[in-house]
């Protein structure tokens, strides 16, 4: 079985990131408002200038951190999240046949993807279904047929059977 994504691993990496962006946050934190008490502390009677400064500090500071919050940091959480299911989660085997590769990527729940579709029989119907790809690139061609393990939609795994 070819595996694209060693879920333990990733689920690692994914882990650190978040962390690590968190402690950046954290860091960068405190040294805005480590250096905002300072000026108040140390500054003399005339606070205008002063008062500018520390409400472009603030300003650039608030708007930096709804950024962070809502892209990186949530893109983070995201991934760290899935692999922490992945891990726990039950994990689908199915033998599918290939019926395209979508080249552009796509969002599947907030993470970059790239998407396979396939169909299955099941009590002599033809079903469709959607694999995406977060990692890697598909070497499969229309009509092959394999054993797909995923997860939540994600192809983890896969065999060639035909």
């Amino acid at each position: 079985m070819i595996e694209l994504i060693d879920v333990k691993k990733e689920s690692e990496i994914a882990r650190f990131l978040k962390q690590k962006e968190l402690t950046i946050f954290i860091v960068i934190s405190l040294l805005v408002f480590s250096g905002v008490t300072l000026a108040i502390v140390f500054s003399k009677e005339e606070y205008t200038l002063l008062l500018w400064i520390l409400i472009a500090v603030l300003t650039l500071y608030i708007w930096g951190a709804l950024y962070f919050f809502s892209v990186p940091f949530k893109q983070a959480r995201r991934y760290d999240r899935f692999y922490q299911s992945a891990l726990n989660g039950l994990l689908s085997e199915d033998t599918v046949e290939v019926c395209s590769v979508i080249a552009g990527n796509i969002s599947k729940d907030g993470l970059e993807a790239k998407q396979l579709v396939t169909q299955f029989k099941e009590n002599g119907k033809i079903y469709e279904r959607d694999f995406y790809l977060l990692k890697g690139q598909f070497d499969l061609k229309e009509g092959t047929r394999i054993k797909a393990k995923s997860f939540s939609g994600v192809l983890l795994a896969y065999e060639v059977v035909s």
